[in-house]
């Protein structure tokens, strides 16, 4: 967690080290009753750590996001190395690696919501992301806005969800909205 302000919940926590965070959590709470004053600071101090990790650890039956956008140039240094190493393949974009970390947050059976650029559906940068998408999840639904969908925003995204398991032959509902200008338009032709 020495980064975790810049990582944030892209952090993942080894499976090995998850089982042992509620054992870690039992003993902390119990040192933290104890009259020893040592191990009640020290216990205060590594509980929220441990807490954070059994969040950063379980696995949600939905995973609803607007995952931050942010090209690789931009990146700081620390986050981009931690990109390359641990999202090698969905690194061009910090959306992108978000997008992987919340199928990994998602049970085998959960869904997963997005709003986020649409470039990762043209792009080549993004043809991992989209192989991954279409070879081990099910796209059910996605609306592509027009670049003025929203009042007051010029910018080009979409909104879909996921179901994290791969259903093969699935027909989901697919809208593009680039045709109807204007954000008043939006909302009546996705209907």
């Amino acid at each position: 967690f020495e980064h975790s302000s810049t990582f944030g919940s892209l952090i993942q926590i080894p499976a090995a080290f998850a089982k042992k965070l509620p054992d870690l959590e039992s003993k902390l709470n119990t040192a933290a009753a104890s009259g020893d004053i040592f191990s009640q600071q020290s216990a205060q101090e590594l509980l929220p750590l441990v807490q954070q990790a059994m969040l950063l650890a379980k696995q949600y039956d939905a995973v609803i996001a607007n995952p931050p956008y942010m090209g690789n140039k931009y990146l700081n240094p620390n986050l981009k190395n931690y990109l390359k190493k641990n999202y090698q393949g969905y690194e061009k974009d910090l959306f992108s690696a978000f997008m992987i970390r919340d199928l990994q947050l998602t049970k085998e059976s959960g869904q997963l919501g997005f709003m986020s650029p649409f470039v990762w559906m043209f792009i080549s940068s993004y043809e991992n992301l989209r192989a991954h998408f279409i070879d081990h999840a099910t796209i059910t639904s996605l609306v592509q806005l027009e670049y003025s969908g929203f009042d007051g925003a010029t910018v080009p995204i979409c909104t879909f969800t996921l179901a994290k398991s791969h259903v093969s032959n699935f027909m989901g509902s697919y809208i593009r909205l680039s045709d109807f200008r204007g954000s008043e338009n939006q909302a009546p032709k996705t209907l």
